[in-house]
């Protein structure tokens, strides 16, 4: 199993190095003891990388995680907004967006990127939505033909563009006109 696996590599890392230098081991042992629990355990999923600053680390409730830059972990709701090593820093709010489809004419106005970043954990990728819409509507196409409303609904998605990157900023652009126009508004006195 895999986990016997992991145990068995980390007890052979740890007899390693108690062997080249037990004393050094202690010394370690007695530091790390001293760290949260969150931050005990080092899940490495980077392959052959030798640095953790080459790697996307994410501080996890179960421990620290490194990946290689190749793959970022899901976004989540929570505080675990992933680190990119070689730039040390966390992932901006900016390109959480831009990984879930968003162009960066989204404005998440003046919110915290606490509340962003929950906002991007709990949301699915508008291109992943988009794609599946269109490949639900297609294998239903039979069912959707039988009807008027069925059609209608047919024919706006199989005509709909490829991506759905230029209507988002087609419905900003109207956002943004209709919020300049209710400035225009005078507000009327009580």
């Amino acid at each position: 199993s895999w986990k016997a696996n992991f145990l068995t590599k980390n007890w052979d890392l740890y007899d390693r190095i108690r062997r080249v230098d037990p004393r050094w081991m202690r010394s370690w042992l007695a530091k790390t003891r001293t760290f949260p629990e969150s931050r005990q355990k080092l899940e490495w999923q980077a392959q052959d990388e030798t640095s953790l600053w080459n790697c996307v680390l994410s501080l996890r409730p179960s421990g620290i995680r490194a990946k290689r830059m190749t793959h970022l972990p899901a976004l989540v709701a929570i505080t675990q907004t992933p680190i990119l090593g070689p730039r040390d820093r966390r992932l901006s709010p900016r390109e959480a967006a831009r990984l879930q489809g968003l162009p960066d004419e989204f404005d998440f106005g003046h919110q915290r990127d606490a509340l962003t970043y929950k906002q991007l954990g709990n949301g699915v990728n508008v291109g992943v939505v988009w794609n599946v819409l269109k490949a639900h509507v297609e294998r239903d196409r039979d069912l959707l033909l039988a009807t008027e409303r069925g059609r209608a609904i047919y024919e706006a998605v199989t005509n709909a563009p490829q991506s759905p990157l230029d209507p988002v900023r087609e419905a900003l652009a109207r956002r943004q006109h209709a919020v300049a126009a209710d400035a225009l508004v005078p507000v009327a006195a009580h």
